[in-house]
């Protein structure tokens, strides 16, 4: 309690008053003019520093009349403590909020959205926090290198992810010790690290980093990546909190990058071939469906490749079935590098496929049937020796108004068929034995 006269003299300091005030009974305590004039009933807050602290005390003023004398007293109450708890309360409800918020976006990502999504996540995070640098790190499938994949940076602060690509992980072996054995990494002053930090002490002060702080992302098959901010205006000392947010946010984005890869991976299982990895039947189906609707609507042409391999049964025979599998992969990159990005290369079974060339006329078609002939002509390299396999090609087109799908499928397959039908009977060699349909040179001898 503090005693002033009306014109704001202070007359008087209780003991509590001076120790809330950090001062003895023989100092004047700080307490501001506009505080010790206070008009009766006011209330009010003031801060006084010391000792590089700052501390908010709350008043009330009363008057009270004694001997014909009016004094004003001023009861004093320390909200440092409770002003902190509630700063600290309504951050942590802004923290929750923003996590709940980045929560929700990672959910609704798709392998399409993804990377915008995680540098919009990073940005939350790091302006939550007033940090310069918030970005993501992945580890390659070997584990030998590391990129700077997504990475956000305050206004006028450099880029750095462009010079951290596919950097050799035992570049920064103390770094990596670390994250191995799933600890964070916090430092206040990176001019402190220790001697064995050298390596990573030289990159960080020449991406002018002052402070910084990293977090591993660990998954059942070990150090997946990683996350960090840096404080690149100034040093940071990292609270607990700091380290929290970006343990979070690293668990939140590595369960969401598993999660949409496996769906990219179950949705290239169930759409395209698992050996060759051209579009299969279903795929085939959908693609095929579009294409006609398109082609409808512009009034455009539509072909179709169908083709089969001369004599697989034999190379399968010959040289066995992984040899088989070899070739129809390499048979299908080969059509695969022939048609545009817009065309559609499947695989149907067995040595079967189709090429589907949207908006291509006959003349057109005629011409990628003549490229695939000519693509054939190479050997494929398979099994230790150089086979020349050459299709056998069934092409349909259709013209507005265009045909069902079935029937444009079922002309394709009988063009085919009348094309190895009409081939020329096998070839005699000077012992009188019939040749295959496929030219034979083992490597060692070529």
């Amino acid at each position: 309690m503090l005693i002033c006269d009306t014109q704001g003299e202070l007359l008087y300091c209780n003991p509590s008053a001076s120790a809330l005030l950090a001062c003895d009974e023989h100092e004047v305590p700080p307490i501001p003019p506009q505080v010790r004039q206070a008009a009766a009933g006011q209330r009010g807050e003031f801060r006084v520093s010391a000792d590089g602290h700052e501390r908010i005390f709350s008043f009330v003023a009363v008057d009270l009349a004694l001997d014909g004398v009016t004094l004003r007293l001023l009861q004093l109450d320390d909200m440092t403590a409770r002003q902190r708890s509630e700063r600290a309360l309504k951050r942590r409800i802004e923290f929750e909020r923003s996590i709940v918020s980045i929560s929700a976006a990672l959910m609704r990502a798709d392998s399409a959205t993804l990377d915008t999504c995680i540098e919009w996540c990073l940005g939350q995070v790091g302006q939550f926090f007033g940090v310069d640098r918030a970005y993501l790190f992945r580890i390659s499938a070997d584990g030998a290198t590391m990129s700077n994949t997504h990475e956000w940076v305050a206004s006028g602060i450099s880029r750095e992810a462009a010079n951290l690509q596919e950097v050799p992980v035992e570049t920064f072996p103390w770094l990596m010790q670390r994250f191995l054995e799933g600890r964070s990494i916090h430092v206040p002053r990176v001019d402190q690290l220790p001697p064995e930090a050298v390596a990573e002490r030289t990159e960080f002060e020449r991406e002018g980093i002052r402070s910084i702080v990293l977090a591993p992302m660990l998954t059942s098959g070990g150090l997946w990546g990683f996350v960090g901010f840096d404080a690149v205006r100034g040093s940071i000392d990292w609270t607990e909190d700091f380290e929290l947010g970006l343990r979070l946010m690293a668990k939140m984005v590595v369960g969401t990058l598993q999660s949409v890869e496996l769906s990219a991976k179950l949705t290239t299982m169930a759409f395209h071939d698992p050996l060759t990895g051209l579009a299969n039947r279903q795929l085939l189906e959908d693609r095929l469906s579009g294409a006609v609707a398109r082609v409808r609507r512009h009034g455009q042409c539509l072909s179709l490749l169908l083709l089969d391999l001369d004599d697989f049964k034999s190379v399968n025979d010959r040289f066995g079935h992984e040899a088989g599998d070899q070739l129809l992969k390499q048979a299908g990159a080969r059509l695969l590098a022939l048609v545009r990005d817009a065309d559609t290369v499947a695989r149907l079974g067995g040595d079967e496929f189709v090429t589907v060339l949207e908006g291509a006329s006959a003349q057109q078609a005629e011409v990628i049937v003549q490229r695939t002939r000519e693509a054939f002509e190479a050997p494929f390299e398979i099994a230790g020796h150089r086979l020349t396999v050459r299709p056998s090609i069934g092409l349909a087109c259709s013209q507005p108004p265009h045909a069902a799908i079935d029937s444009l499928l079922r002309e394709a397959d009988m063009a085919m068929y009348r094309a190895k039908a009409g081939k020329k009977a096998p070839a005699q060699d000077a012992a009188g034995a019939a040749s295959k349909q496929f030219d034979l040179v083992n490597l060692d001898q070529s």
